[in-house]
Formats: C-alpha cells, sequence, structure tokens
C-alpha cells in the first residue's frame, strides 16, 4: 500500500456539527452552504488523514473532500448545496411543504485513518497521493478495515423564515395554530387553518392535473411515433415489393426470348448444314448459283 503504516487505534476526529448538516434554502442566496469542522482529537501522537464522501455527490461540493490533519490541528470544510438542486428543493416544498424536505435521504461520511509512517507526511500533502492512499485502504490484504474511523453525518433541508423547521408538521409557518387542536382555536385560528389547507389542496390537485396531463401528452407523441413509423414501415415494404416484381418480370421476359432466338439460329445452322451435305453427296450443288462456286474444289476443271 505505498509503504504506509496505519495505525489500528480510535482515528476518529471531532466533528462540529457531530450529527446533522443543515442547509437554509433561499430564492435570494444563490448557494446555500454550511461548514464541517473537523479537528484532530489529540488522542495519539500520529497525524490523521481524513475523507469527506456523500451519497449525492452531484449535490454537493466539498472542498477540501480530504486532507491531513496535524495532532492538536483542525480543518473546515465548506459544503455547497449546487444551485440547481436548491431550486428543486424549494419547488418541492412550494408543492408539498416542509415534511417533503424533511424526507431526505442524503448523508455525508467522514472517514479517518491515523499514519504512523512519519516519512511519508510530506508526500501526504499532495493531493494524487492522498488519492492513492484512500484508494488502497481497506483493498489491501495487510491492512486492516478496523483502522478507518467511520462517522456519518444526516442533511436537513430548511426553508429560510420558515418557523416550523423542526417538526415537519405544514409548510408556511403558522406552526402555534397547527400544533394546537382544532377545538382550541380561535374562529380567526380557524380560518387561517382552512385557508392554508384549502391552499394545499389546491396546489396538488394542480400539480395533480399538470401530472395527468404530460402524461396524456407523452401517450399521445408515442402512439403518433408509432403510426408514423408503421407507415414509414408500410411503405418501405410496398417498394421493396414492387421493385421485386418488376426485376423478376423483367427478367422472365428476357430469358424466353433470349432462348428462343438461340435456338432458331442453331436449328437453321443445322438444317443448312446437313442440307448442303445432302447436296453435296449428290452433286447437285454444281447448279446451286453461287453456292455451287464456294463449295467445289478449286482444282476441279
Amino acid at each position: 500500500m505505498y509503504g504506509y503504516k496505519l495505525l489500528s487505534v480510535d482515528a476518529v476526529l471531532d466533528l462540529n456539527p457531530d450529527s446533522t448538516l443543515q442547509f437554509t434554502l433561499s430564492n435570494q442566496e444563490q448557494s446555500p452552504s454550511c461548514s464541517l469542522e473537523l479537528r484532530h482529537p489529540d488522542a495519539s501522537s500520529a497525524p490523521i488523514a481524513f475523507k469527506v464522501k456523500t451519497t449525492q455527490p452531484r449535490r454537493y461540493l466539498v472542498r477540501p473532500n480530504q486532507g491531513l490533519i496535524e495532532p492538536g490541528g483542525a480543518q473546515t470544510v465548506q459544503i455547497l448545496l449546487v444551485e440547481k438542486e436548491k431550486n428543486s428543493l424549494l419547488q418541492s416544498y412550494e408543492r408539498l411543504g416542509q415534511p417533503t424536505l424533511d424526507q431526505s435521504k442524503d448523508k455525508f461520511l467522514v472517514q479517518s485513518v491515523a499514519i504512523l509512517d512519519a516519512s511519508k507526511l510530506a508526500s501526504l500533502k499532495d493531493y494524487d497521493e492522498l488519492t492513492s492512499l484512500w484508494a488502497t485502504v481497506g483493498n489491501s490484504p495487510s491492512t486492516s478495515t478496523s483502522a478507518v474511523a467511520n462517522k456519518k453525518l444526516h442533511v436537513k433541508h430548511v426553508v429560510a423564515g420558515n418557523k416550523k423547521s423542526g417538526s415537519g408538521d405544514g409548510a408556511h409557518g403558522n406552526s402555534s395554530i397547527s400544533r394546537e387542536p382544532i377545538e382550541n382555536l380561535t374562529q380567526d385560528q380557524a380560518k387561517a387553518e382552512l385557508t392554508n389547507m384549502r391552499r394545499k389542496y389546491d396546489e396538488l390537485v394542480a400539480f395533480s392535473v399538470n401530472l395527468t396531463a404530460e402524461r396524456d401528452m407523452l401517450n399521445n407523441t408515442l402512439e403518433q411515433t408509432k403510426r408514423d413509423l408503421n407507415r414509414e414501415l408500410s411503405k418501405t415494404a410496398a417498394q421493396d415489393n414492387a421493385s421485386g416484381r418488376g426485376r423478376a418480370a423483367g427478367n422472365g421476359s428476357a430469358k424466353p426470348n433470349a432462348g428462343v432466338t438461340f435456338v432458331l439460329v442453331f436449328l437453321l445452322s443445322m438444317a443448312s448444314f446437313f442440307g448442303g451435305i445432302k447436296l453435296q453427296e449428290k452433286g447437285l450443288v454444281k447448279n446451286i448459283p453461287i453456292l455451287g462456286n464456294l463449295m467445289t474444289s478449286g482444282d476441279e476443271l
């Protein structure tokens, strides 16, 4: 494993935050971000190499995603939520409220391992060397997976200005209303709650209608494409059949004509040949003008 010696000791870094990474979504902020601080626990004298992974690498940008922390040292990792993904999350929030954000399965994993070989520390500060290290950790027979410490972090998305970022019941504020039993609500609170529920219902209906319309449009497009394809296939097959019949008819008519001509010429030639022999035998050839001169011997007087 490139000569690196790992310590099978507790190399868990101190993380802040240590369990949940929270991203605040806002239309004003382009790419929401949060910071993750990694601190050497100072439990051993060996430096610790770390790597940060995520279940959604296209959604988040992690800088730096790997590095080396000296004893007593710390490293701050910046995690950015891509703007396109932020807009998608905000659209889900507008349709279905905070509960849909609370169902996020995004996670981060911080891996860390203590490095024993001090001679390799200088090279480990190079990005490519760190990449080679993590590519071999746990994959080499000489490396025990117990030397690698893993710490999982959950992800939470909240919308700026939403007072109910923790409970997940409802979407747009009025948390005191939704948490109280309906019999304890005042008339104004009940009206506000009813209006909020009606608005959510209308949004769901509109969303369902849009999905149905898109489905119908796609089905119609698919059927039209099938019809066009079948039409083109039928046209191509008809053209191929017509051209095939034309070639067959042309070949069939040409062959009999050629055959008849050849037979006639052959028969006439044979009849002339044998007729000439008969006339020659009877001595009548010389009586035939022109032909008699051609078929009599030149030496005869």
